[in-house]
Formats: C-alpha cells, structure tokens, sequence
C-alpha cells in the first residue's frame, strides 16, 4: 500500500503528478489483471484469505478511524459471524420458513467482495445480519436445551422478504 497509494506513498504520488490520476488508474488495472491471469492459484488464494477475513476479521482491519479496541472488535466480529453463519446454514438446510433469503444475501456479499481486501466498511454490510442470526441460534439452542420443541412457524422470527 505505501508503494502505490497516491497519498500514502513516495512512488505512486510521484506517478500521479507525472501522468495524471485516470492514467495512473489505468495502469494500475491493467498491472493487476496482468498478475491475475499469470497467477491464477494465487489469485484464488487471495479470495479465500478475503472470504475468510470477512468472517473471521484480523484485527488489522479495524485500525483505520480510531483503531481503538481492534483486538477486542475482531474477536467479537468473529465469534459472531461463526454463530451466525452456522445458524443461517442450519436454518436453511432444516427448511425454516424465510432463512434461505438472508443466507443467499449473506452469500452473495461475502461472494462478491472476495476480490478486494475486506476492511471495516465491507464487513458491516454483513454485522447486522450475522448478529441477529447469531442470536436467534443461541436463543433456539436455549430453547432446545430447555426441552421444548421449537415451532418452525410459531418460533420463527425471521424478517418478512
């Protein structure tokens, strides 16, 4: 980042003043779609460590802004979005009325966003919908737990699509 960020970097300020930022932008797609096509496994690689650091963030990416509490931020983040996921995944499979929705939504962000490095911004397109469905899988489990048989239809607080 600090060799190509006009504002961050010496080399890619120096090149914006040089050609222009629309050029400057240019080249730069074109470099990258360069290396995408000679390192296709590497590539790859890279949107699995996304997708993965849009469920399980590193700290790292919530020091921009503040940077108060990353550590903490990111442990919760995750923790979350495990539940979270898993509870969409089993509602889904189970067939409860409703989940399948948020699921491709939630799929489909993560899906999309792979290419590029996931900081905070991206990650809270998805917060608010692994948090509620982590929630509702721990008070389901409870639920469970307790001895009473949850009721697909009566139970069910999934959000009318």
């Amino acid at each position: 980042m600090e060799q190509i960020h006009p504002q961050r970097g010496e080399r890619g300020g120096d090149r914006v003043r040089a050609i222009g930022e629309v050029a400057y932008m240019a080249e730069l797609s074109h470099s990258v779609r360069t290396w995408i096509a000679t390192h296709p496994a590497a590539f790859a690689w890279l949107c699995f460590r996304h997708i993965r650091q849009m469920i399980a963030p590193e700290p790292f990416q919530f020091e921009l802004g503040s940077g108060s509490a990353a550590a903490p931020r990111s442990i919760i983040f995750s923790v979350l979005s495990v539940i979270g996921l898993l509870t969409l995944f089993a509602l889904s499979f189970q067939r409860w009325p409703g989940w399948i929705y948020p699921t491709i939504v939630l799929v489909t962000l993560i899906a999309s966003y792979a290419p590029f490095q996931p900081m905070a911004r991206y990650l809270y397109l998805t917060y608010g919908l692994v948090t509620y469905a982590a929630f509702f899988g721990v008070a389901l489990l409870v639920t469970r737990l307790r001895g009473r048989k949850a009721n697909k239809l009566t139970d069910d607080p999934s959000p009318a699509i």
